[in-house]
């Protein structure tokens, strides 16, 4: 199986031309297949999926979208033998989609990584501004192997702010580990 690499970004709020420089930068840069987009805006998503990329958004809390029965504000699915929901915020993931290994939410604009009893919680940052909060911008990319997940936060301005790796245990948890350099 090969590796599959996704983008993932949050926090756009109407940011077009942010998102689409860090579109590019995730396709021509890390290879990405896919972009994940967890909302705020919703438009946002879908300029970038009119602009060619391939692109699956949810909507934030802000989005007349959010409030749209076709429109899902959960998406649950398997990405390379990985079961991740995606979600504008953390609060709405609660049922089945507590049984993804991993899950997906922005809404807070501070980016983490963090592995929570064999299940990863991750933000990948914001993308409204050079800085907003308090943090500067800043999408993921995540590259999904036979037996690993890596996680690399990365900041618009350039750089690499948090990287993180998991194990893929046989029941299907996630337990962090250092890899090999």
């Amino acid at each position: 199986m090969n590796d599959l690499v996704l983008g993932i970004m949050s926090d756009t709020h109407g940011n077009g031309k942010l998102a689409y420089a860090m579109a590019e930068r995730m396709r021509d840069e890390f290879g990405v297949g896919e972009i994940l987009h967890l909302g705020d805006n919703y438009t946002d998503g879908e300029m970038l999926l009119f602009a060619g990329f391939p692109v699956r958004t949810v909507p934030g809390l802000q989005c007349h979208a959010f409030w749209e029965r076709d429109k899902p504000n959960v998406i649950v699915d398997d990405f390379n033998g990985v079961c991740m929901a995606l979600a504008h915020a953390s609060h709405l993931l609660g049922g089945e989609e507590l049984k993804a290994q991993v899950q997906l939410s922005g809404h807070t604009h501070v980016a983490q990584v963090k592995g929570v009893d064999g299940v990863v919680h991750h933000n990948p940052g914001h993308l409204k501004a050079a800085r907003d909060r308090g943090q500067d911008a800043s999408f993921s990319i995540l590259r999904i192997g036979t037996d690993t997940i890596h996680f690399a936060i990365i900041e618009a301005a350039g750089g690499v702010r948090i990287e993180s790796a998991f194990h893929i245990r046989e029941d299907g948890t996630l337990r962090a580990f250092t890899p090999d350099k």
